[in-house]
C-alpha cells in the first residue's frame, strides 16, 4: 500500500514527451487542428465552429485537457481530453486526438499513458470510456480483450462518408491498466527527469493560415 510518504503525483513530463494544459494561447491551433486533421472523425464532426463558438465550447464538460507534446523539438502531436465526469460513480469519458493519424508515434503512447496515469492518480475512477467510431477502430483493435473491453455497440449510430456506421463503446478499467505489462514497459523506456523543467512557451505556431501540425 502506498503511504502518504513515499506517494507522488503522476508525472506529466518524461524524456520522451510532456503534456502541456490547454489554455486561450492553444485555441487558434487546436481549431485549426480539429478542421484540417481531426477532421469529421472529432467533436463537430465536419461543422466548422466560428472561433467564438469554439472558445465557448473548448472547455464544456471537461475536467482535464492537454497536448501531447514531443520533447526533442516541442512538437504538439496529440490532443487528449477526459470530459463528462461521474465523480458519484467513478467513471469518466477519454477523448484521443492525433495529429500525426497515419503513425503510431512512441511519443503519443507515452504521452497517452501519462494522461490515464494522472486520471487513476487524481481521482477514483474504476474505468474510462472512449466512444470510438466504427472507421476510427484500426488502431484500437490490437488493444481489445488486453488493454480495452468492448461494453456496448450502438448499431448504425453515425453517418460519414455516405454511410451508416456503428459506435462503439470501449471500457479501459483501471485494474487492467494497473496490471498491464505493456504499460508498465512504456514508463520504463521513457523514464521521468530528475528536475522535471517548466519553461514559459509560446503557443504552437500557424503558417499561411493552416496548423503546422
Amino acid at each position: 500500500m502506498t503511504t502518504v510518504d513515499d506517494w507522488a503525483p503522476a508525472p506529466l513530463q518524461n524524456v520522451a514527451a510532456r503534456l502541456d494544459p490547454v489554455g486561450p494561447q492553444h485555441y487558434a491551433f487546436l481549431r485549426d487542428a480539429e478542421i484540417l486533421v481531426l477532421g469529421p472523425g472529432w467533436r463537430h464532426r465536419g461543422a466548422v465552429a466560428s472561433p467564438a463558438e469554439f472558445e465557448r465550447g473548448v472547455w464544456s464538460g471537461i475536467l482535464c485537457q492537454f497536448l501531447i507534446v514531443r520533447e526533442s523539438d516541442d512538437e504538439p502531436i496529440g490532443w487528449v481530453q477526459a470530459y463528462n465526469a461521474d465523480i458519484a460513480n467513478s467513471h469518466c469519458h477519454l477523448s484521443v486526438g492525433r495529429f500525426h493519424p497515419r503513425t503510431m508515434q512512441a511519443e503519443f503512447g507515452v504521452g497517452f499513458t501519462m494522461f490515464v496515469d494522472y486520471l487513476f492518480d487524481n481521482w477514483s475512477f474504476i474505468k474510462l470510456y472512449l466512444d470510438v467510431a466504427e472507421f476510427n477502430m484500426a488502431p484500437l483493435r490490437s488493444a481489445l480483450g488486453t488493454l480495452l473491453r468492448e461494453e456496448g455497440v450502438l448499431r448504425q449510430h453515425l453517418w460519414a462518408g455516405g454511410n451508416r456506421h456503428d459506435l462503439r463503446l470501449l471500457a479501459l478499467w483501471r485494474d487492467t491498466w494497473e496490471a498491464a505489462e505493456t504499460v508498465a514497459r512504456l514508463r520504463d523506456l521513457f523514464p521521468v527527469p530528475t528536475e522535471p523543467r517548466i519553461v514559459f512557451r509560446r503557443p504552437p505556431e500557424r503558417t499561411g493560415g493552416r496548423s503546422t501540425v
